[in-house]
């Protein structure tokens, strides 16, 4: 991490505060190079030590990486419009299903009636699909301090449970420990001098690599996950992105524009810190991972796990919109920043409703705030202005 530290430093690989990014000064991106530097050295170490041998899908999630952090550092270079982008997801999820033959074939009986299942043509379509969809739901998800990697380590430790083959566990095992090795920077354990993100090569980067590991070991001989358990270990960023995209088509906007309207953006608005907002997802995540866990030993009939998912999804869908009794709709509620977010000087309380009368908003400064007004003036500014003050008089 450190290497990979030095490297965004020397390159300019950073982010710089903006009105989306509420972060003080500019952090590294390169943390989804140093995860992958990682976990490449544990996989190599291992099977020329342990004579350990890779399958296909181990193979794919290492060589697809590539291009894909490739993408991502362009995309965080050079802010790429979604097109570009969402073009090298497709070929990167098509040399998945193609090259590698990782793709869908079959998805159980999830609808209730009959198993469900593909030819090669749609089986390929399919995949495609399904990858490039958990590559946006993980690159949305990383909106918040450690919330991508913790969220992504408890995925990665519930396939190895369930997989429990040498290099699933291996290639899962070096996701965990790397990935907790990027929280200790991400979240100034280790100082702020040294914080890094992933970036979006990272968070696509990790996607890519559950997406692989998802598809590949529920559709084998010996599919340890069976395919309705996969969305529920995928759990919370897949949830939140449905929700998102299906808000923003009906706002006519793109799916994949950026945006402050994601689950953590509105817990931060309900009044949640950072550190809380980043415990409760955790939490939700974990509980949705569980799930997945009885789907997969319980028995019961797939099709009860899949419209379950479809039923929080539209639960949470109709919650945000004020169709159902809670909150009033998160429409209306104040962007939050979070606990590293510069303060900036909005001039007029967000609940004016005439703007003949508006008053200034009140000086706020928290976590919890929309917006805050610059901190207080400092006392050589304070000292200066009294001298002017002081001579203008004099003068006159």
């Amino acid at each position: 991490m450190l290497l990979a530290l030095g490297l965004a430093r020397r390159t300019g690989l950073v982010d710089r505060p903006s009105e989306r990014k509420r972060h003080i000064g500019e952090i590294a991106l390169s943390g989804g190079i140093g995860v992958y530097v990682t976990v490449l050295t544990v996989v190599i170490g291992t099977i020329t030590f342990a004579n350990v041998p890779l399958p296909p899908f181990v193979i794919a999630i290492l060589v697809l990486s590539v291009p894909m952090l490739g993408i991502g550092v362009l995309d965080d270079f050079y802010d790429l419009d979604a097109e570009p982008r969402l073009i090298a997801q497709i070929l990167i999820a098509l040399a998945l299903a193609t090259l590698f033959d990782v793709r869908l074939i079959w998805l159980g009986d999830v609808l209730g009636s009959g198993a469900v299942g593909f030819e090669r043509a749609s089986s390929i379509a399919f995949t495609v699909f399904c990858v490039v969809g958990a590559l946006n739901a993980t690159n949305m998800m990383d909106g918040l301090n450690g919330l991508l990697a913790a969220l992504a380590a408890v995925s990665f430790a519930a396939i190895a449970l369930l997989a429990g083959d040498p290099a699933t566990v291996v290639i899962c095992a070096a996701f965990v420990g790397a990935l907790l090795t990027f929280l200790s920077f991400n979240l100034g354990w280790l100082g702020n001098s040294r914080r890094l993100f992933l970036g979006d090569s990272g968070s696509m980067m990790i996607g890519l690599a559950l997406a692989t590991l998802l598809v590949a070991r529920s559709q084998d001989l010996d599919a340890a996950i069976s395919p309705v358990a996969a969305g529920w270990l995928l759990g919370l960023p897949l949830l939140d992105a449905a929700i998102v995209m299906v808000r923003r088509l009906r706002q006519r906007r793109s799916p994949l524009a950026a945006g402050r309207d994601h689950l953590h953006h509105r817990l931060q608005n309900l009044g949640l810190t950072s550190g809380q907002t980043l415990a409760a997802m955790v939490g939700l995540q974990t509980l949705m991972v569980g799930i997945g866990l009885v789907a997969q030993f319980s028995g019961l009939p797939p099709w009860i796990f899949f419209y379950g998912f479809v039923a929080l999804a539209i639960a949470g869908y109709l919650f945000d919109f004020g169709l159902l009794p809670g909150e009033e709709s998160f429409r209306t509620a104040s962007l939050a920043p979070t606990t590293l977010s510069p303060t900036y000087e909005r001039p007029y309380a967000a609940s004016d409703a005439d703007p003949a009368s508006r008053e200034p908003a009140a000086r706020r400064i928290g976590a919890s705030d929309a917006w805050a007004e610059p901190a207080a003036e400092s006392d050589q500014l304070r000292r200066e202005r009294a001298r002017s003050a002081a001579e203008a008089t004099e003068a006159d």
